[in-house]
């Protein structure tokens, strides 16, 4: 069995608003990625290119205002070696598991995967690059790691 992660508070992590993309037609240019990045001191932040969309914190807590600002984006792209450690990265993911925010984490190393639980850890190992450009099979990949993510939360708080 995993080690329980922190719990998620779905009252500040809620997909209220979601922008499903329904403006994005057939071709569209695809929606950019959100990038998560740690600064030296261990630290969380979002970024989309330059621009930082949010501090996270330690441990870093997804509110409803960055939740918010990601609402743009196609999902938030994870670099191997994100956070100070496998636990502290694997609880922020399910926040945006949670909140409906696709995680596209390629590398992400199977320690992560493994405390994410089976079925999200294998939503985030195969979530695709084709499944973020296209809003239907994203939409649909969100509504499905969002409710495993649910699951996972609820199961976790007892």
């Amino acid at each position: 069995m995993a080690a329980p992660l922190p719990v998620v508070n779905t009252t500040l992590v809620s997909p209220a608003g979601f922008d499903a993309f329904d403006d994005d037609g057939p071709g569209a240019p695809p929606r950019p990625l959100a990038q998560l990045r740690t600064t030296p001191s261990g630290t969380l932040r979002l970024y989309a290119g330059r621009t930082r969309l949010a501090e996270l914190g330690r441990p870093p807590v997804l509110d409803a205002s960055a939740l918010e600002r990601l609402r743009p984006y196609a999902g938030v792209q994870v670099p191997f070696g994100a956070a100070t450690g496998p636990v502290e990265l694997a609880g922020f993911l399910r926040q945006l598991l949670v909140g409906g925010i696709p995680v596209y984490a390629p590398d992400l190393p199977l320690v992560v995967r493994r405390l994410l639980g089976p079925v999200l850890g294998e939503l985030v190992a195969t979530l695709t690059p084709s499944t973020l450009a296209d809003p239907n099979r994203r939409e649909r990949w969100s509504v499905a790691a969002r409710r495993a993510a649910l699951r996972a939360a609820t199961a976790a708080a007892g």
